[in-house]
């Protein structure tokens, strides 16, 4: 599949704005920008559901928080896929995703999965995953025989450059 340009507010991502249910065998690539202000990401903004053999790559997924290569927020399942693309944005920004976020004695896994390409933001930045956050007591987050080889950094405007 390849997306040239898709804009909108808050979840916004390359295939569905908010997963419930189950991806898999899906490859996307980014002709243009993935942008939007919430809950941004190259498969879904939210993955509540499962994301399986996946990969984005491409250009650039930007927003202002919680952005992530396959997913802006991710509280379900996600194995064996990768993100390969420039991911940019404010808090909670991630090589895969944003934020993991388990809720409600929950188990969140990312397993064989990957990231590279450069992750840029400015508080909760990280190659693989921004922020992980466990909500309640019994929420468990996995993340095994996964990898970034991200380039991570920080953003910069005008101003930080002239003080």
């Amino acid at each position: 599949l390849e997306v040239v340009e898709v804009r909108g507010y808050e979840y916004v991502g390359g295939l569905v704005g908010l997963n419930r249910g189950h991806i898999e065998h899906v490859s996307i690539s980014v002709v243009g920008t993935i942008d939007g202000r919430n809950y941004v990401g190259g498969i879904a903004g939210r993955n509540d559901g499962t994301i399986n053999h996946t990969s984005v790559t491409g250009n650039e997924i930007k927003g202002k928080v919680f952005v992530g290569g396959l997913a802006g927020i991710h509280s379900g399942e996600l194995a064996s896929s990768s993100a390969h693309i420039l991911v940019s944005g404010g808090d909670e920004i991630g090589g895969l995703a944003g934020r993991v976020r388990g809720e409600n004695n929950q188990t969140v896994t990312i397993r064989h999965s990957f990231a590279a390409g450069e992750v840029k933001g400015e508080d909760g930045v990280g190659g693989l995953v921004g922020v992980i956050e466990t909500r309640n007591k019994g929420s468990v987050n996995e993340i095994a025989s996964s990898y970034a080889s991200s380039k991570v950094g920080e953003m910069h405007t005008l101003a930080d450059w002239s003080e």
